[in-house]
């Protein structure tokens, strides 16, 4: 097949390349090559490609500026979504597109299962579901996939982050009061590789198995790395009084439980992805 995707600059733009490009004739195009904002540069990029799939890894992923510049989050995450669902209409194209488990506002005891009503509490998680939403009403063969708490190779993430202070510091507090589950990219561009091939549609939920919170996802990389940091659990509340409110930030709502059922590949009888810890000892050992 041919395949084009953009934002491949990005964490999962790279890792999503990797995948398919083994496998089928892949287009990869950085926002240098492509702004997805600019309507009539995408539709004459897929009017003259005769792409099979179109995979949207390009997005604003700030949480906090989000809530700041909400213009810049909506523009991507909507309009891009819209130019992108449009162009893929008019040209034949199917499209993948990424969206996140903060469309869901944590009120939930349980994971979220794909039907689950959207209810987002912040900016960002409002930006990515008004993109869903395009993509749905705009563009009849799509695929859209919920993931959660993103890391690997080629990008900012939190496995870096705790690394990054856990060689500086001897303590290191983190937050104890939000669960969801770490997913690896790489493990998400498999998954997708397979629902591409398969032709699949709709929304489904990827992510790799199990929850924790940021604090034992914290515990977790620091004792796979071998490295002796203290982490010390705080809540959302506190840690924002004392890293951000003095410098006159604040921390943006956010689910306190927003771990995602991964009920689709279930009910389909697909093999769901392996366990975070183990993904995140995979990731560690691919770095060494």
């Amino acid at each position: 097949m041919k395949i084009a995707i953009t934002g491949a600059e990005g964490m999962l733009g790279r890792a999503l390349q990797a995948s398919f490009s083994s496998r089928h004739d892949v287009s990869a195009w950085t926002r240098g090559d492509l702004d997805i904002c600019d309507a009539p540069a995408v539709a004459a990029k897929l009017e003259e490609g005769g792409f099979d799939w179109l995979l949207n890894a390009a997005a604003y992923t700030k949480v906090d500026e989000a809530d700041r510049e909400p213009d810049e989050a909506f523009r991507a995450n909507l309009m891009g979504c819209r130019n992108l669902a449009s162009a893929c209409s008019e040209s034949g194209c199917r499209l993948f597109a990424v969206s996140t488990d903060y469309v869901f506002d944590g009120s939930s005891l349980s994971p979220y299962p794909e039907w689950s009503p959207p209810a987002p509490l912040n900016v960002y998680g409002q930006s990515k579901w008004a993109g869903e939403q395009a993509v749905r009403q705009l563009c009849s063969r799509h695929l859209i996939v919920r993931t959660s708490w993103l890391y690997g190779a080629g990008g900012r993430h939190f496995v870096d982050t705790m690394l990054s202070l856990a060689r500086k510091r001897t303590e290191i507090e983190v937050v104890a009061d939000q669960v969801g589950s770490p997913t690896w990219t790489e493990d998400l561009a498999r998954m997708v590789v397979r629902l591409v091939e398969d032709d699949c549609s709709g929304t489904y939920h990827i992510t790799n198995g199990g929850s924790c919170s940021w604090y034992e996802f914290a515990r977790a990389i620091i004792a796979e790395a071998g490295l002796n940091t203290t982490v010390n659990a705080t809540t959302t509340a506190d840690y924002g009084r004392k890293h951000l409110e003095r410098e006159g930030w604040r921390l943006v709502d956010r689910p306190s439980y927003s771990v995602l059922d991964n009920a689709m590949l279930r009910l389909e009888g697909r093999t769901p992805l392996r366990p975070w810890r183990e993904s995140l000892k995979a990731f560690l050992e691919s770095r060494r």
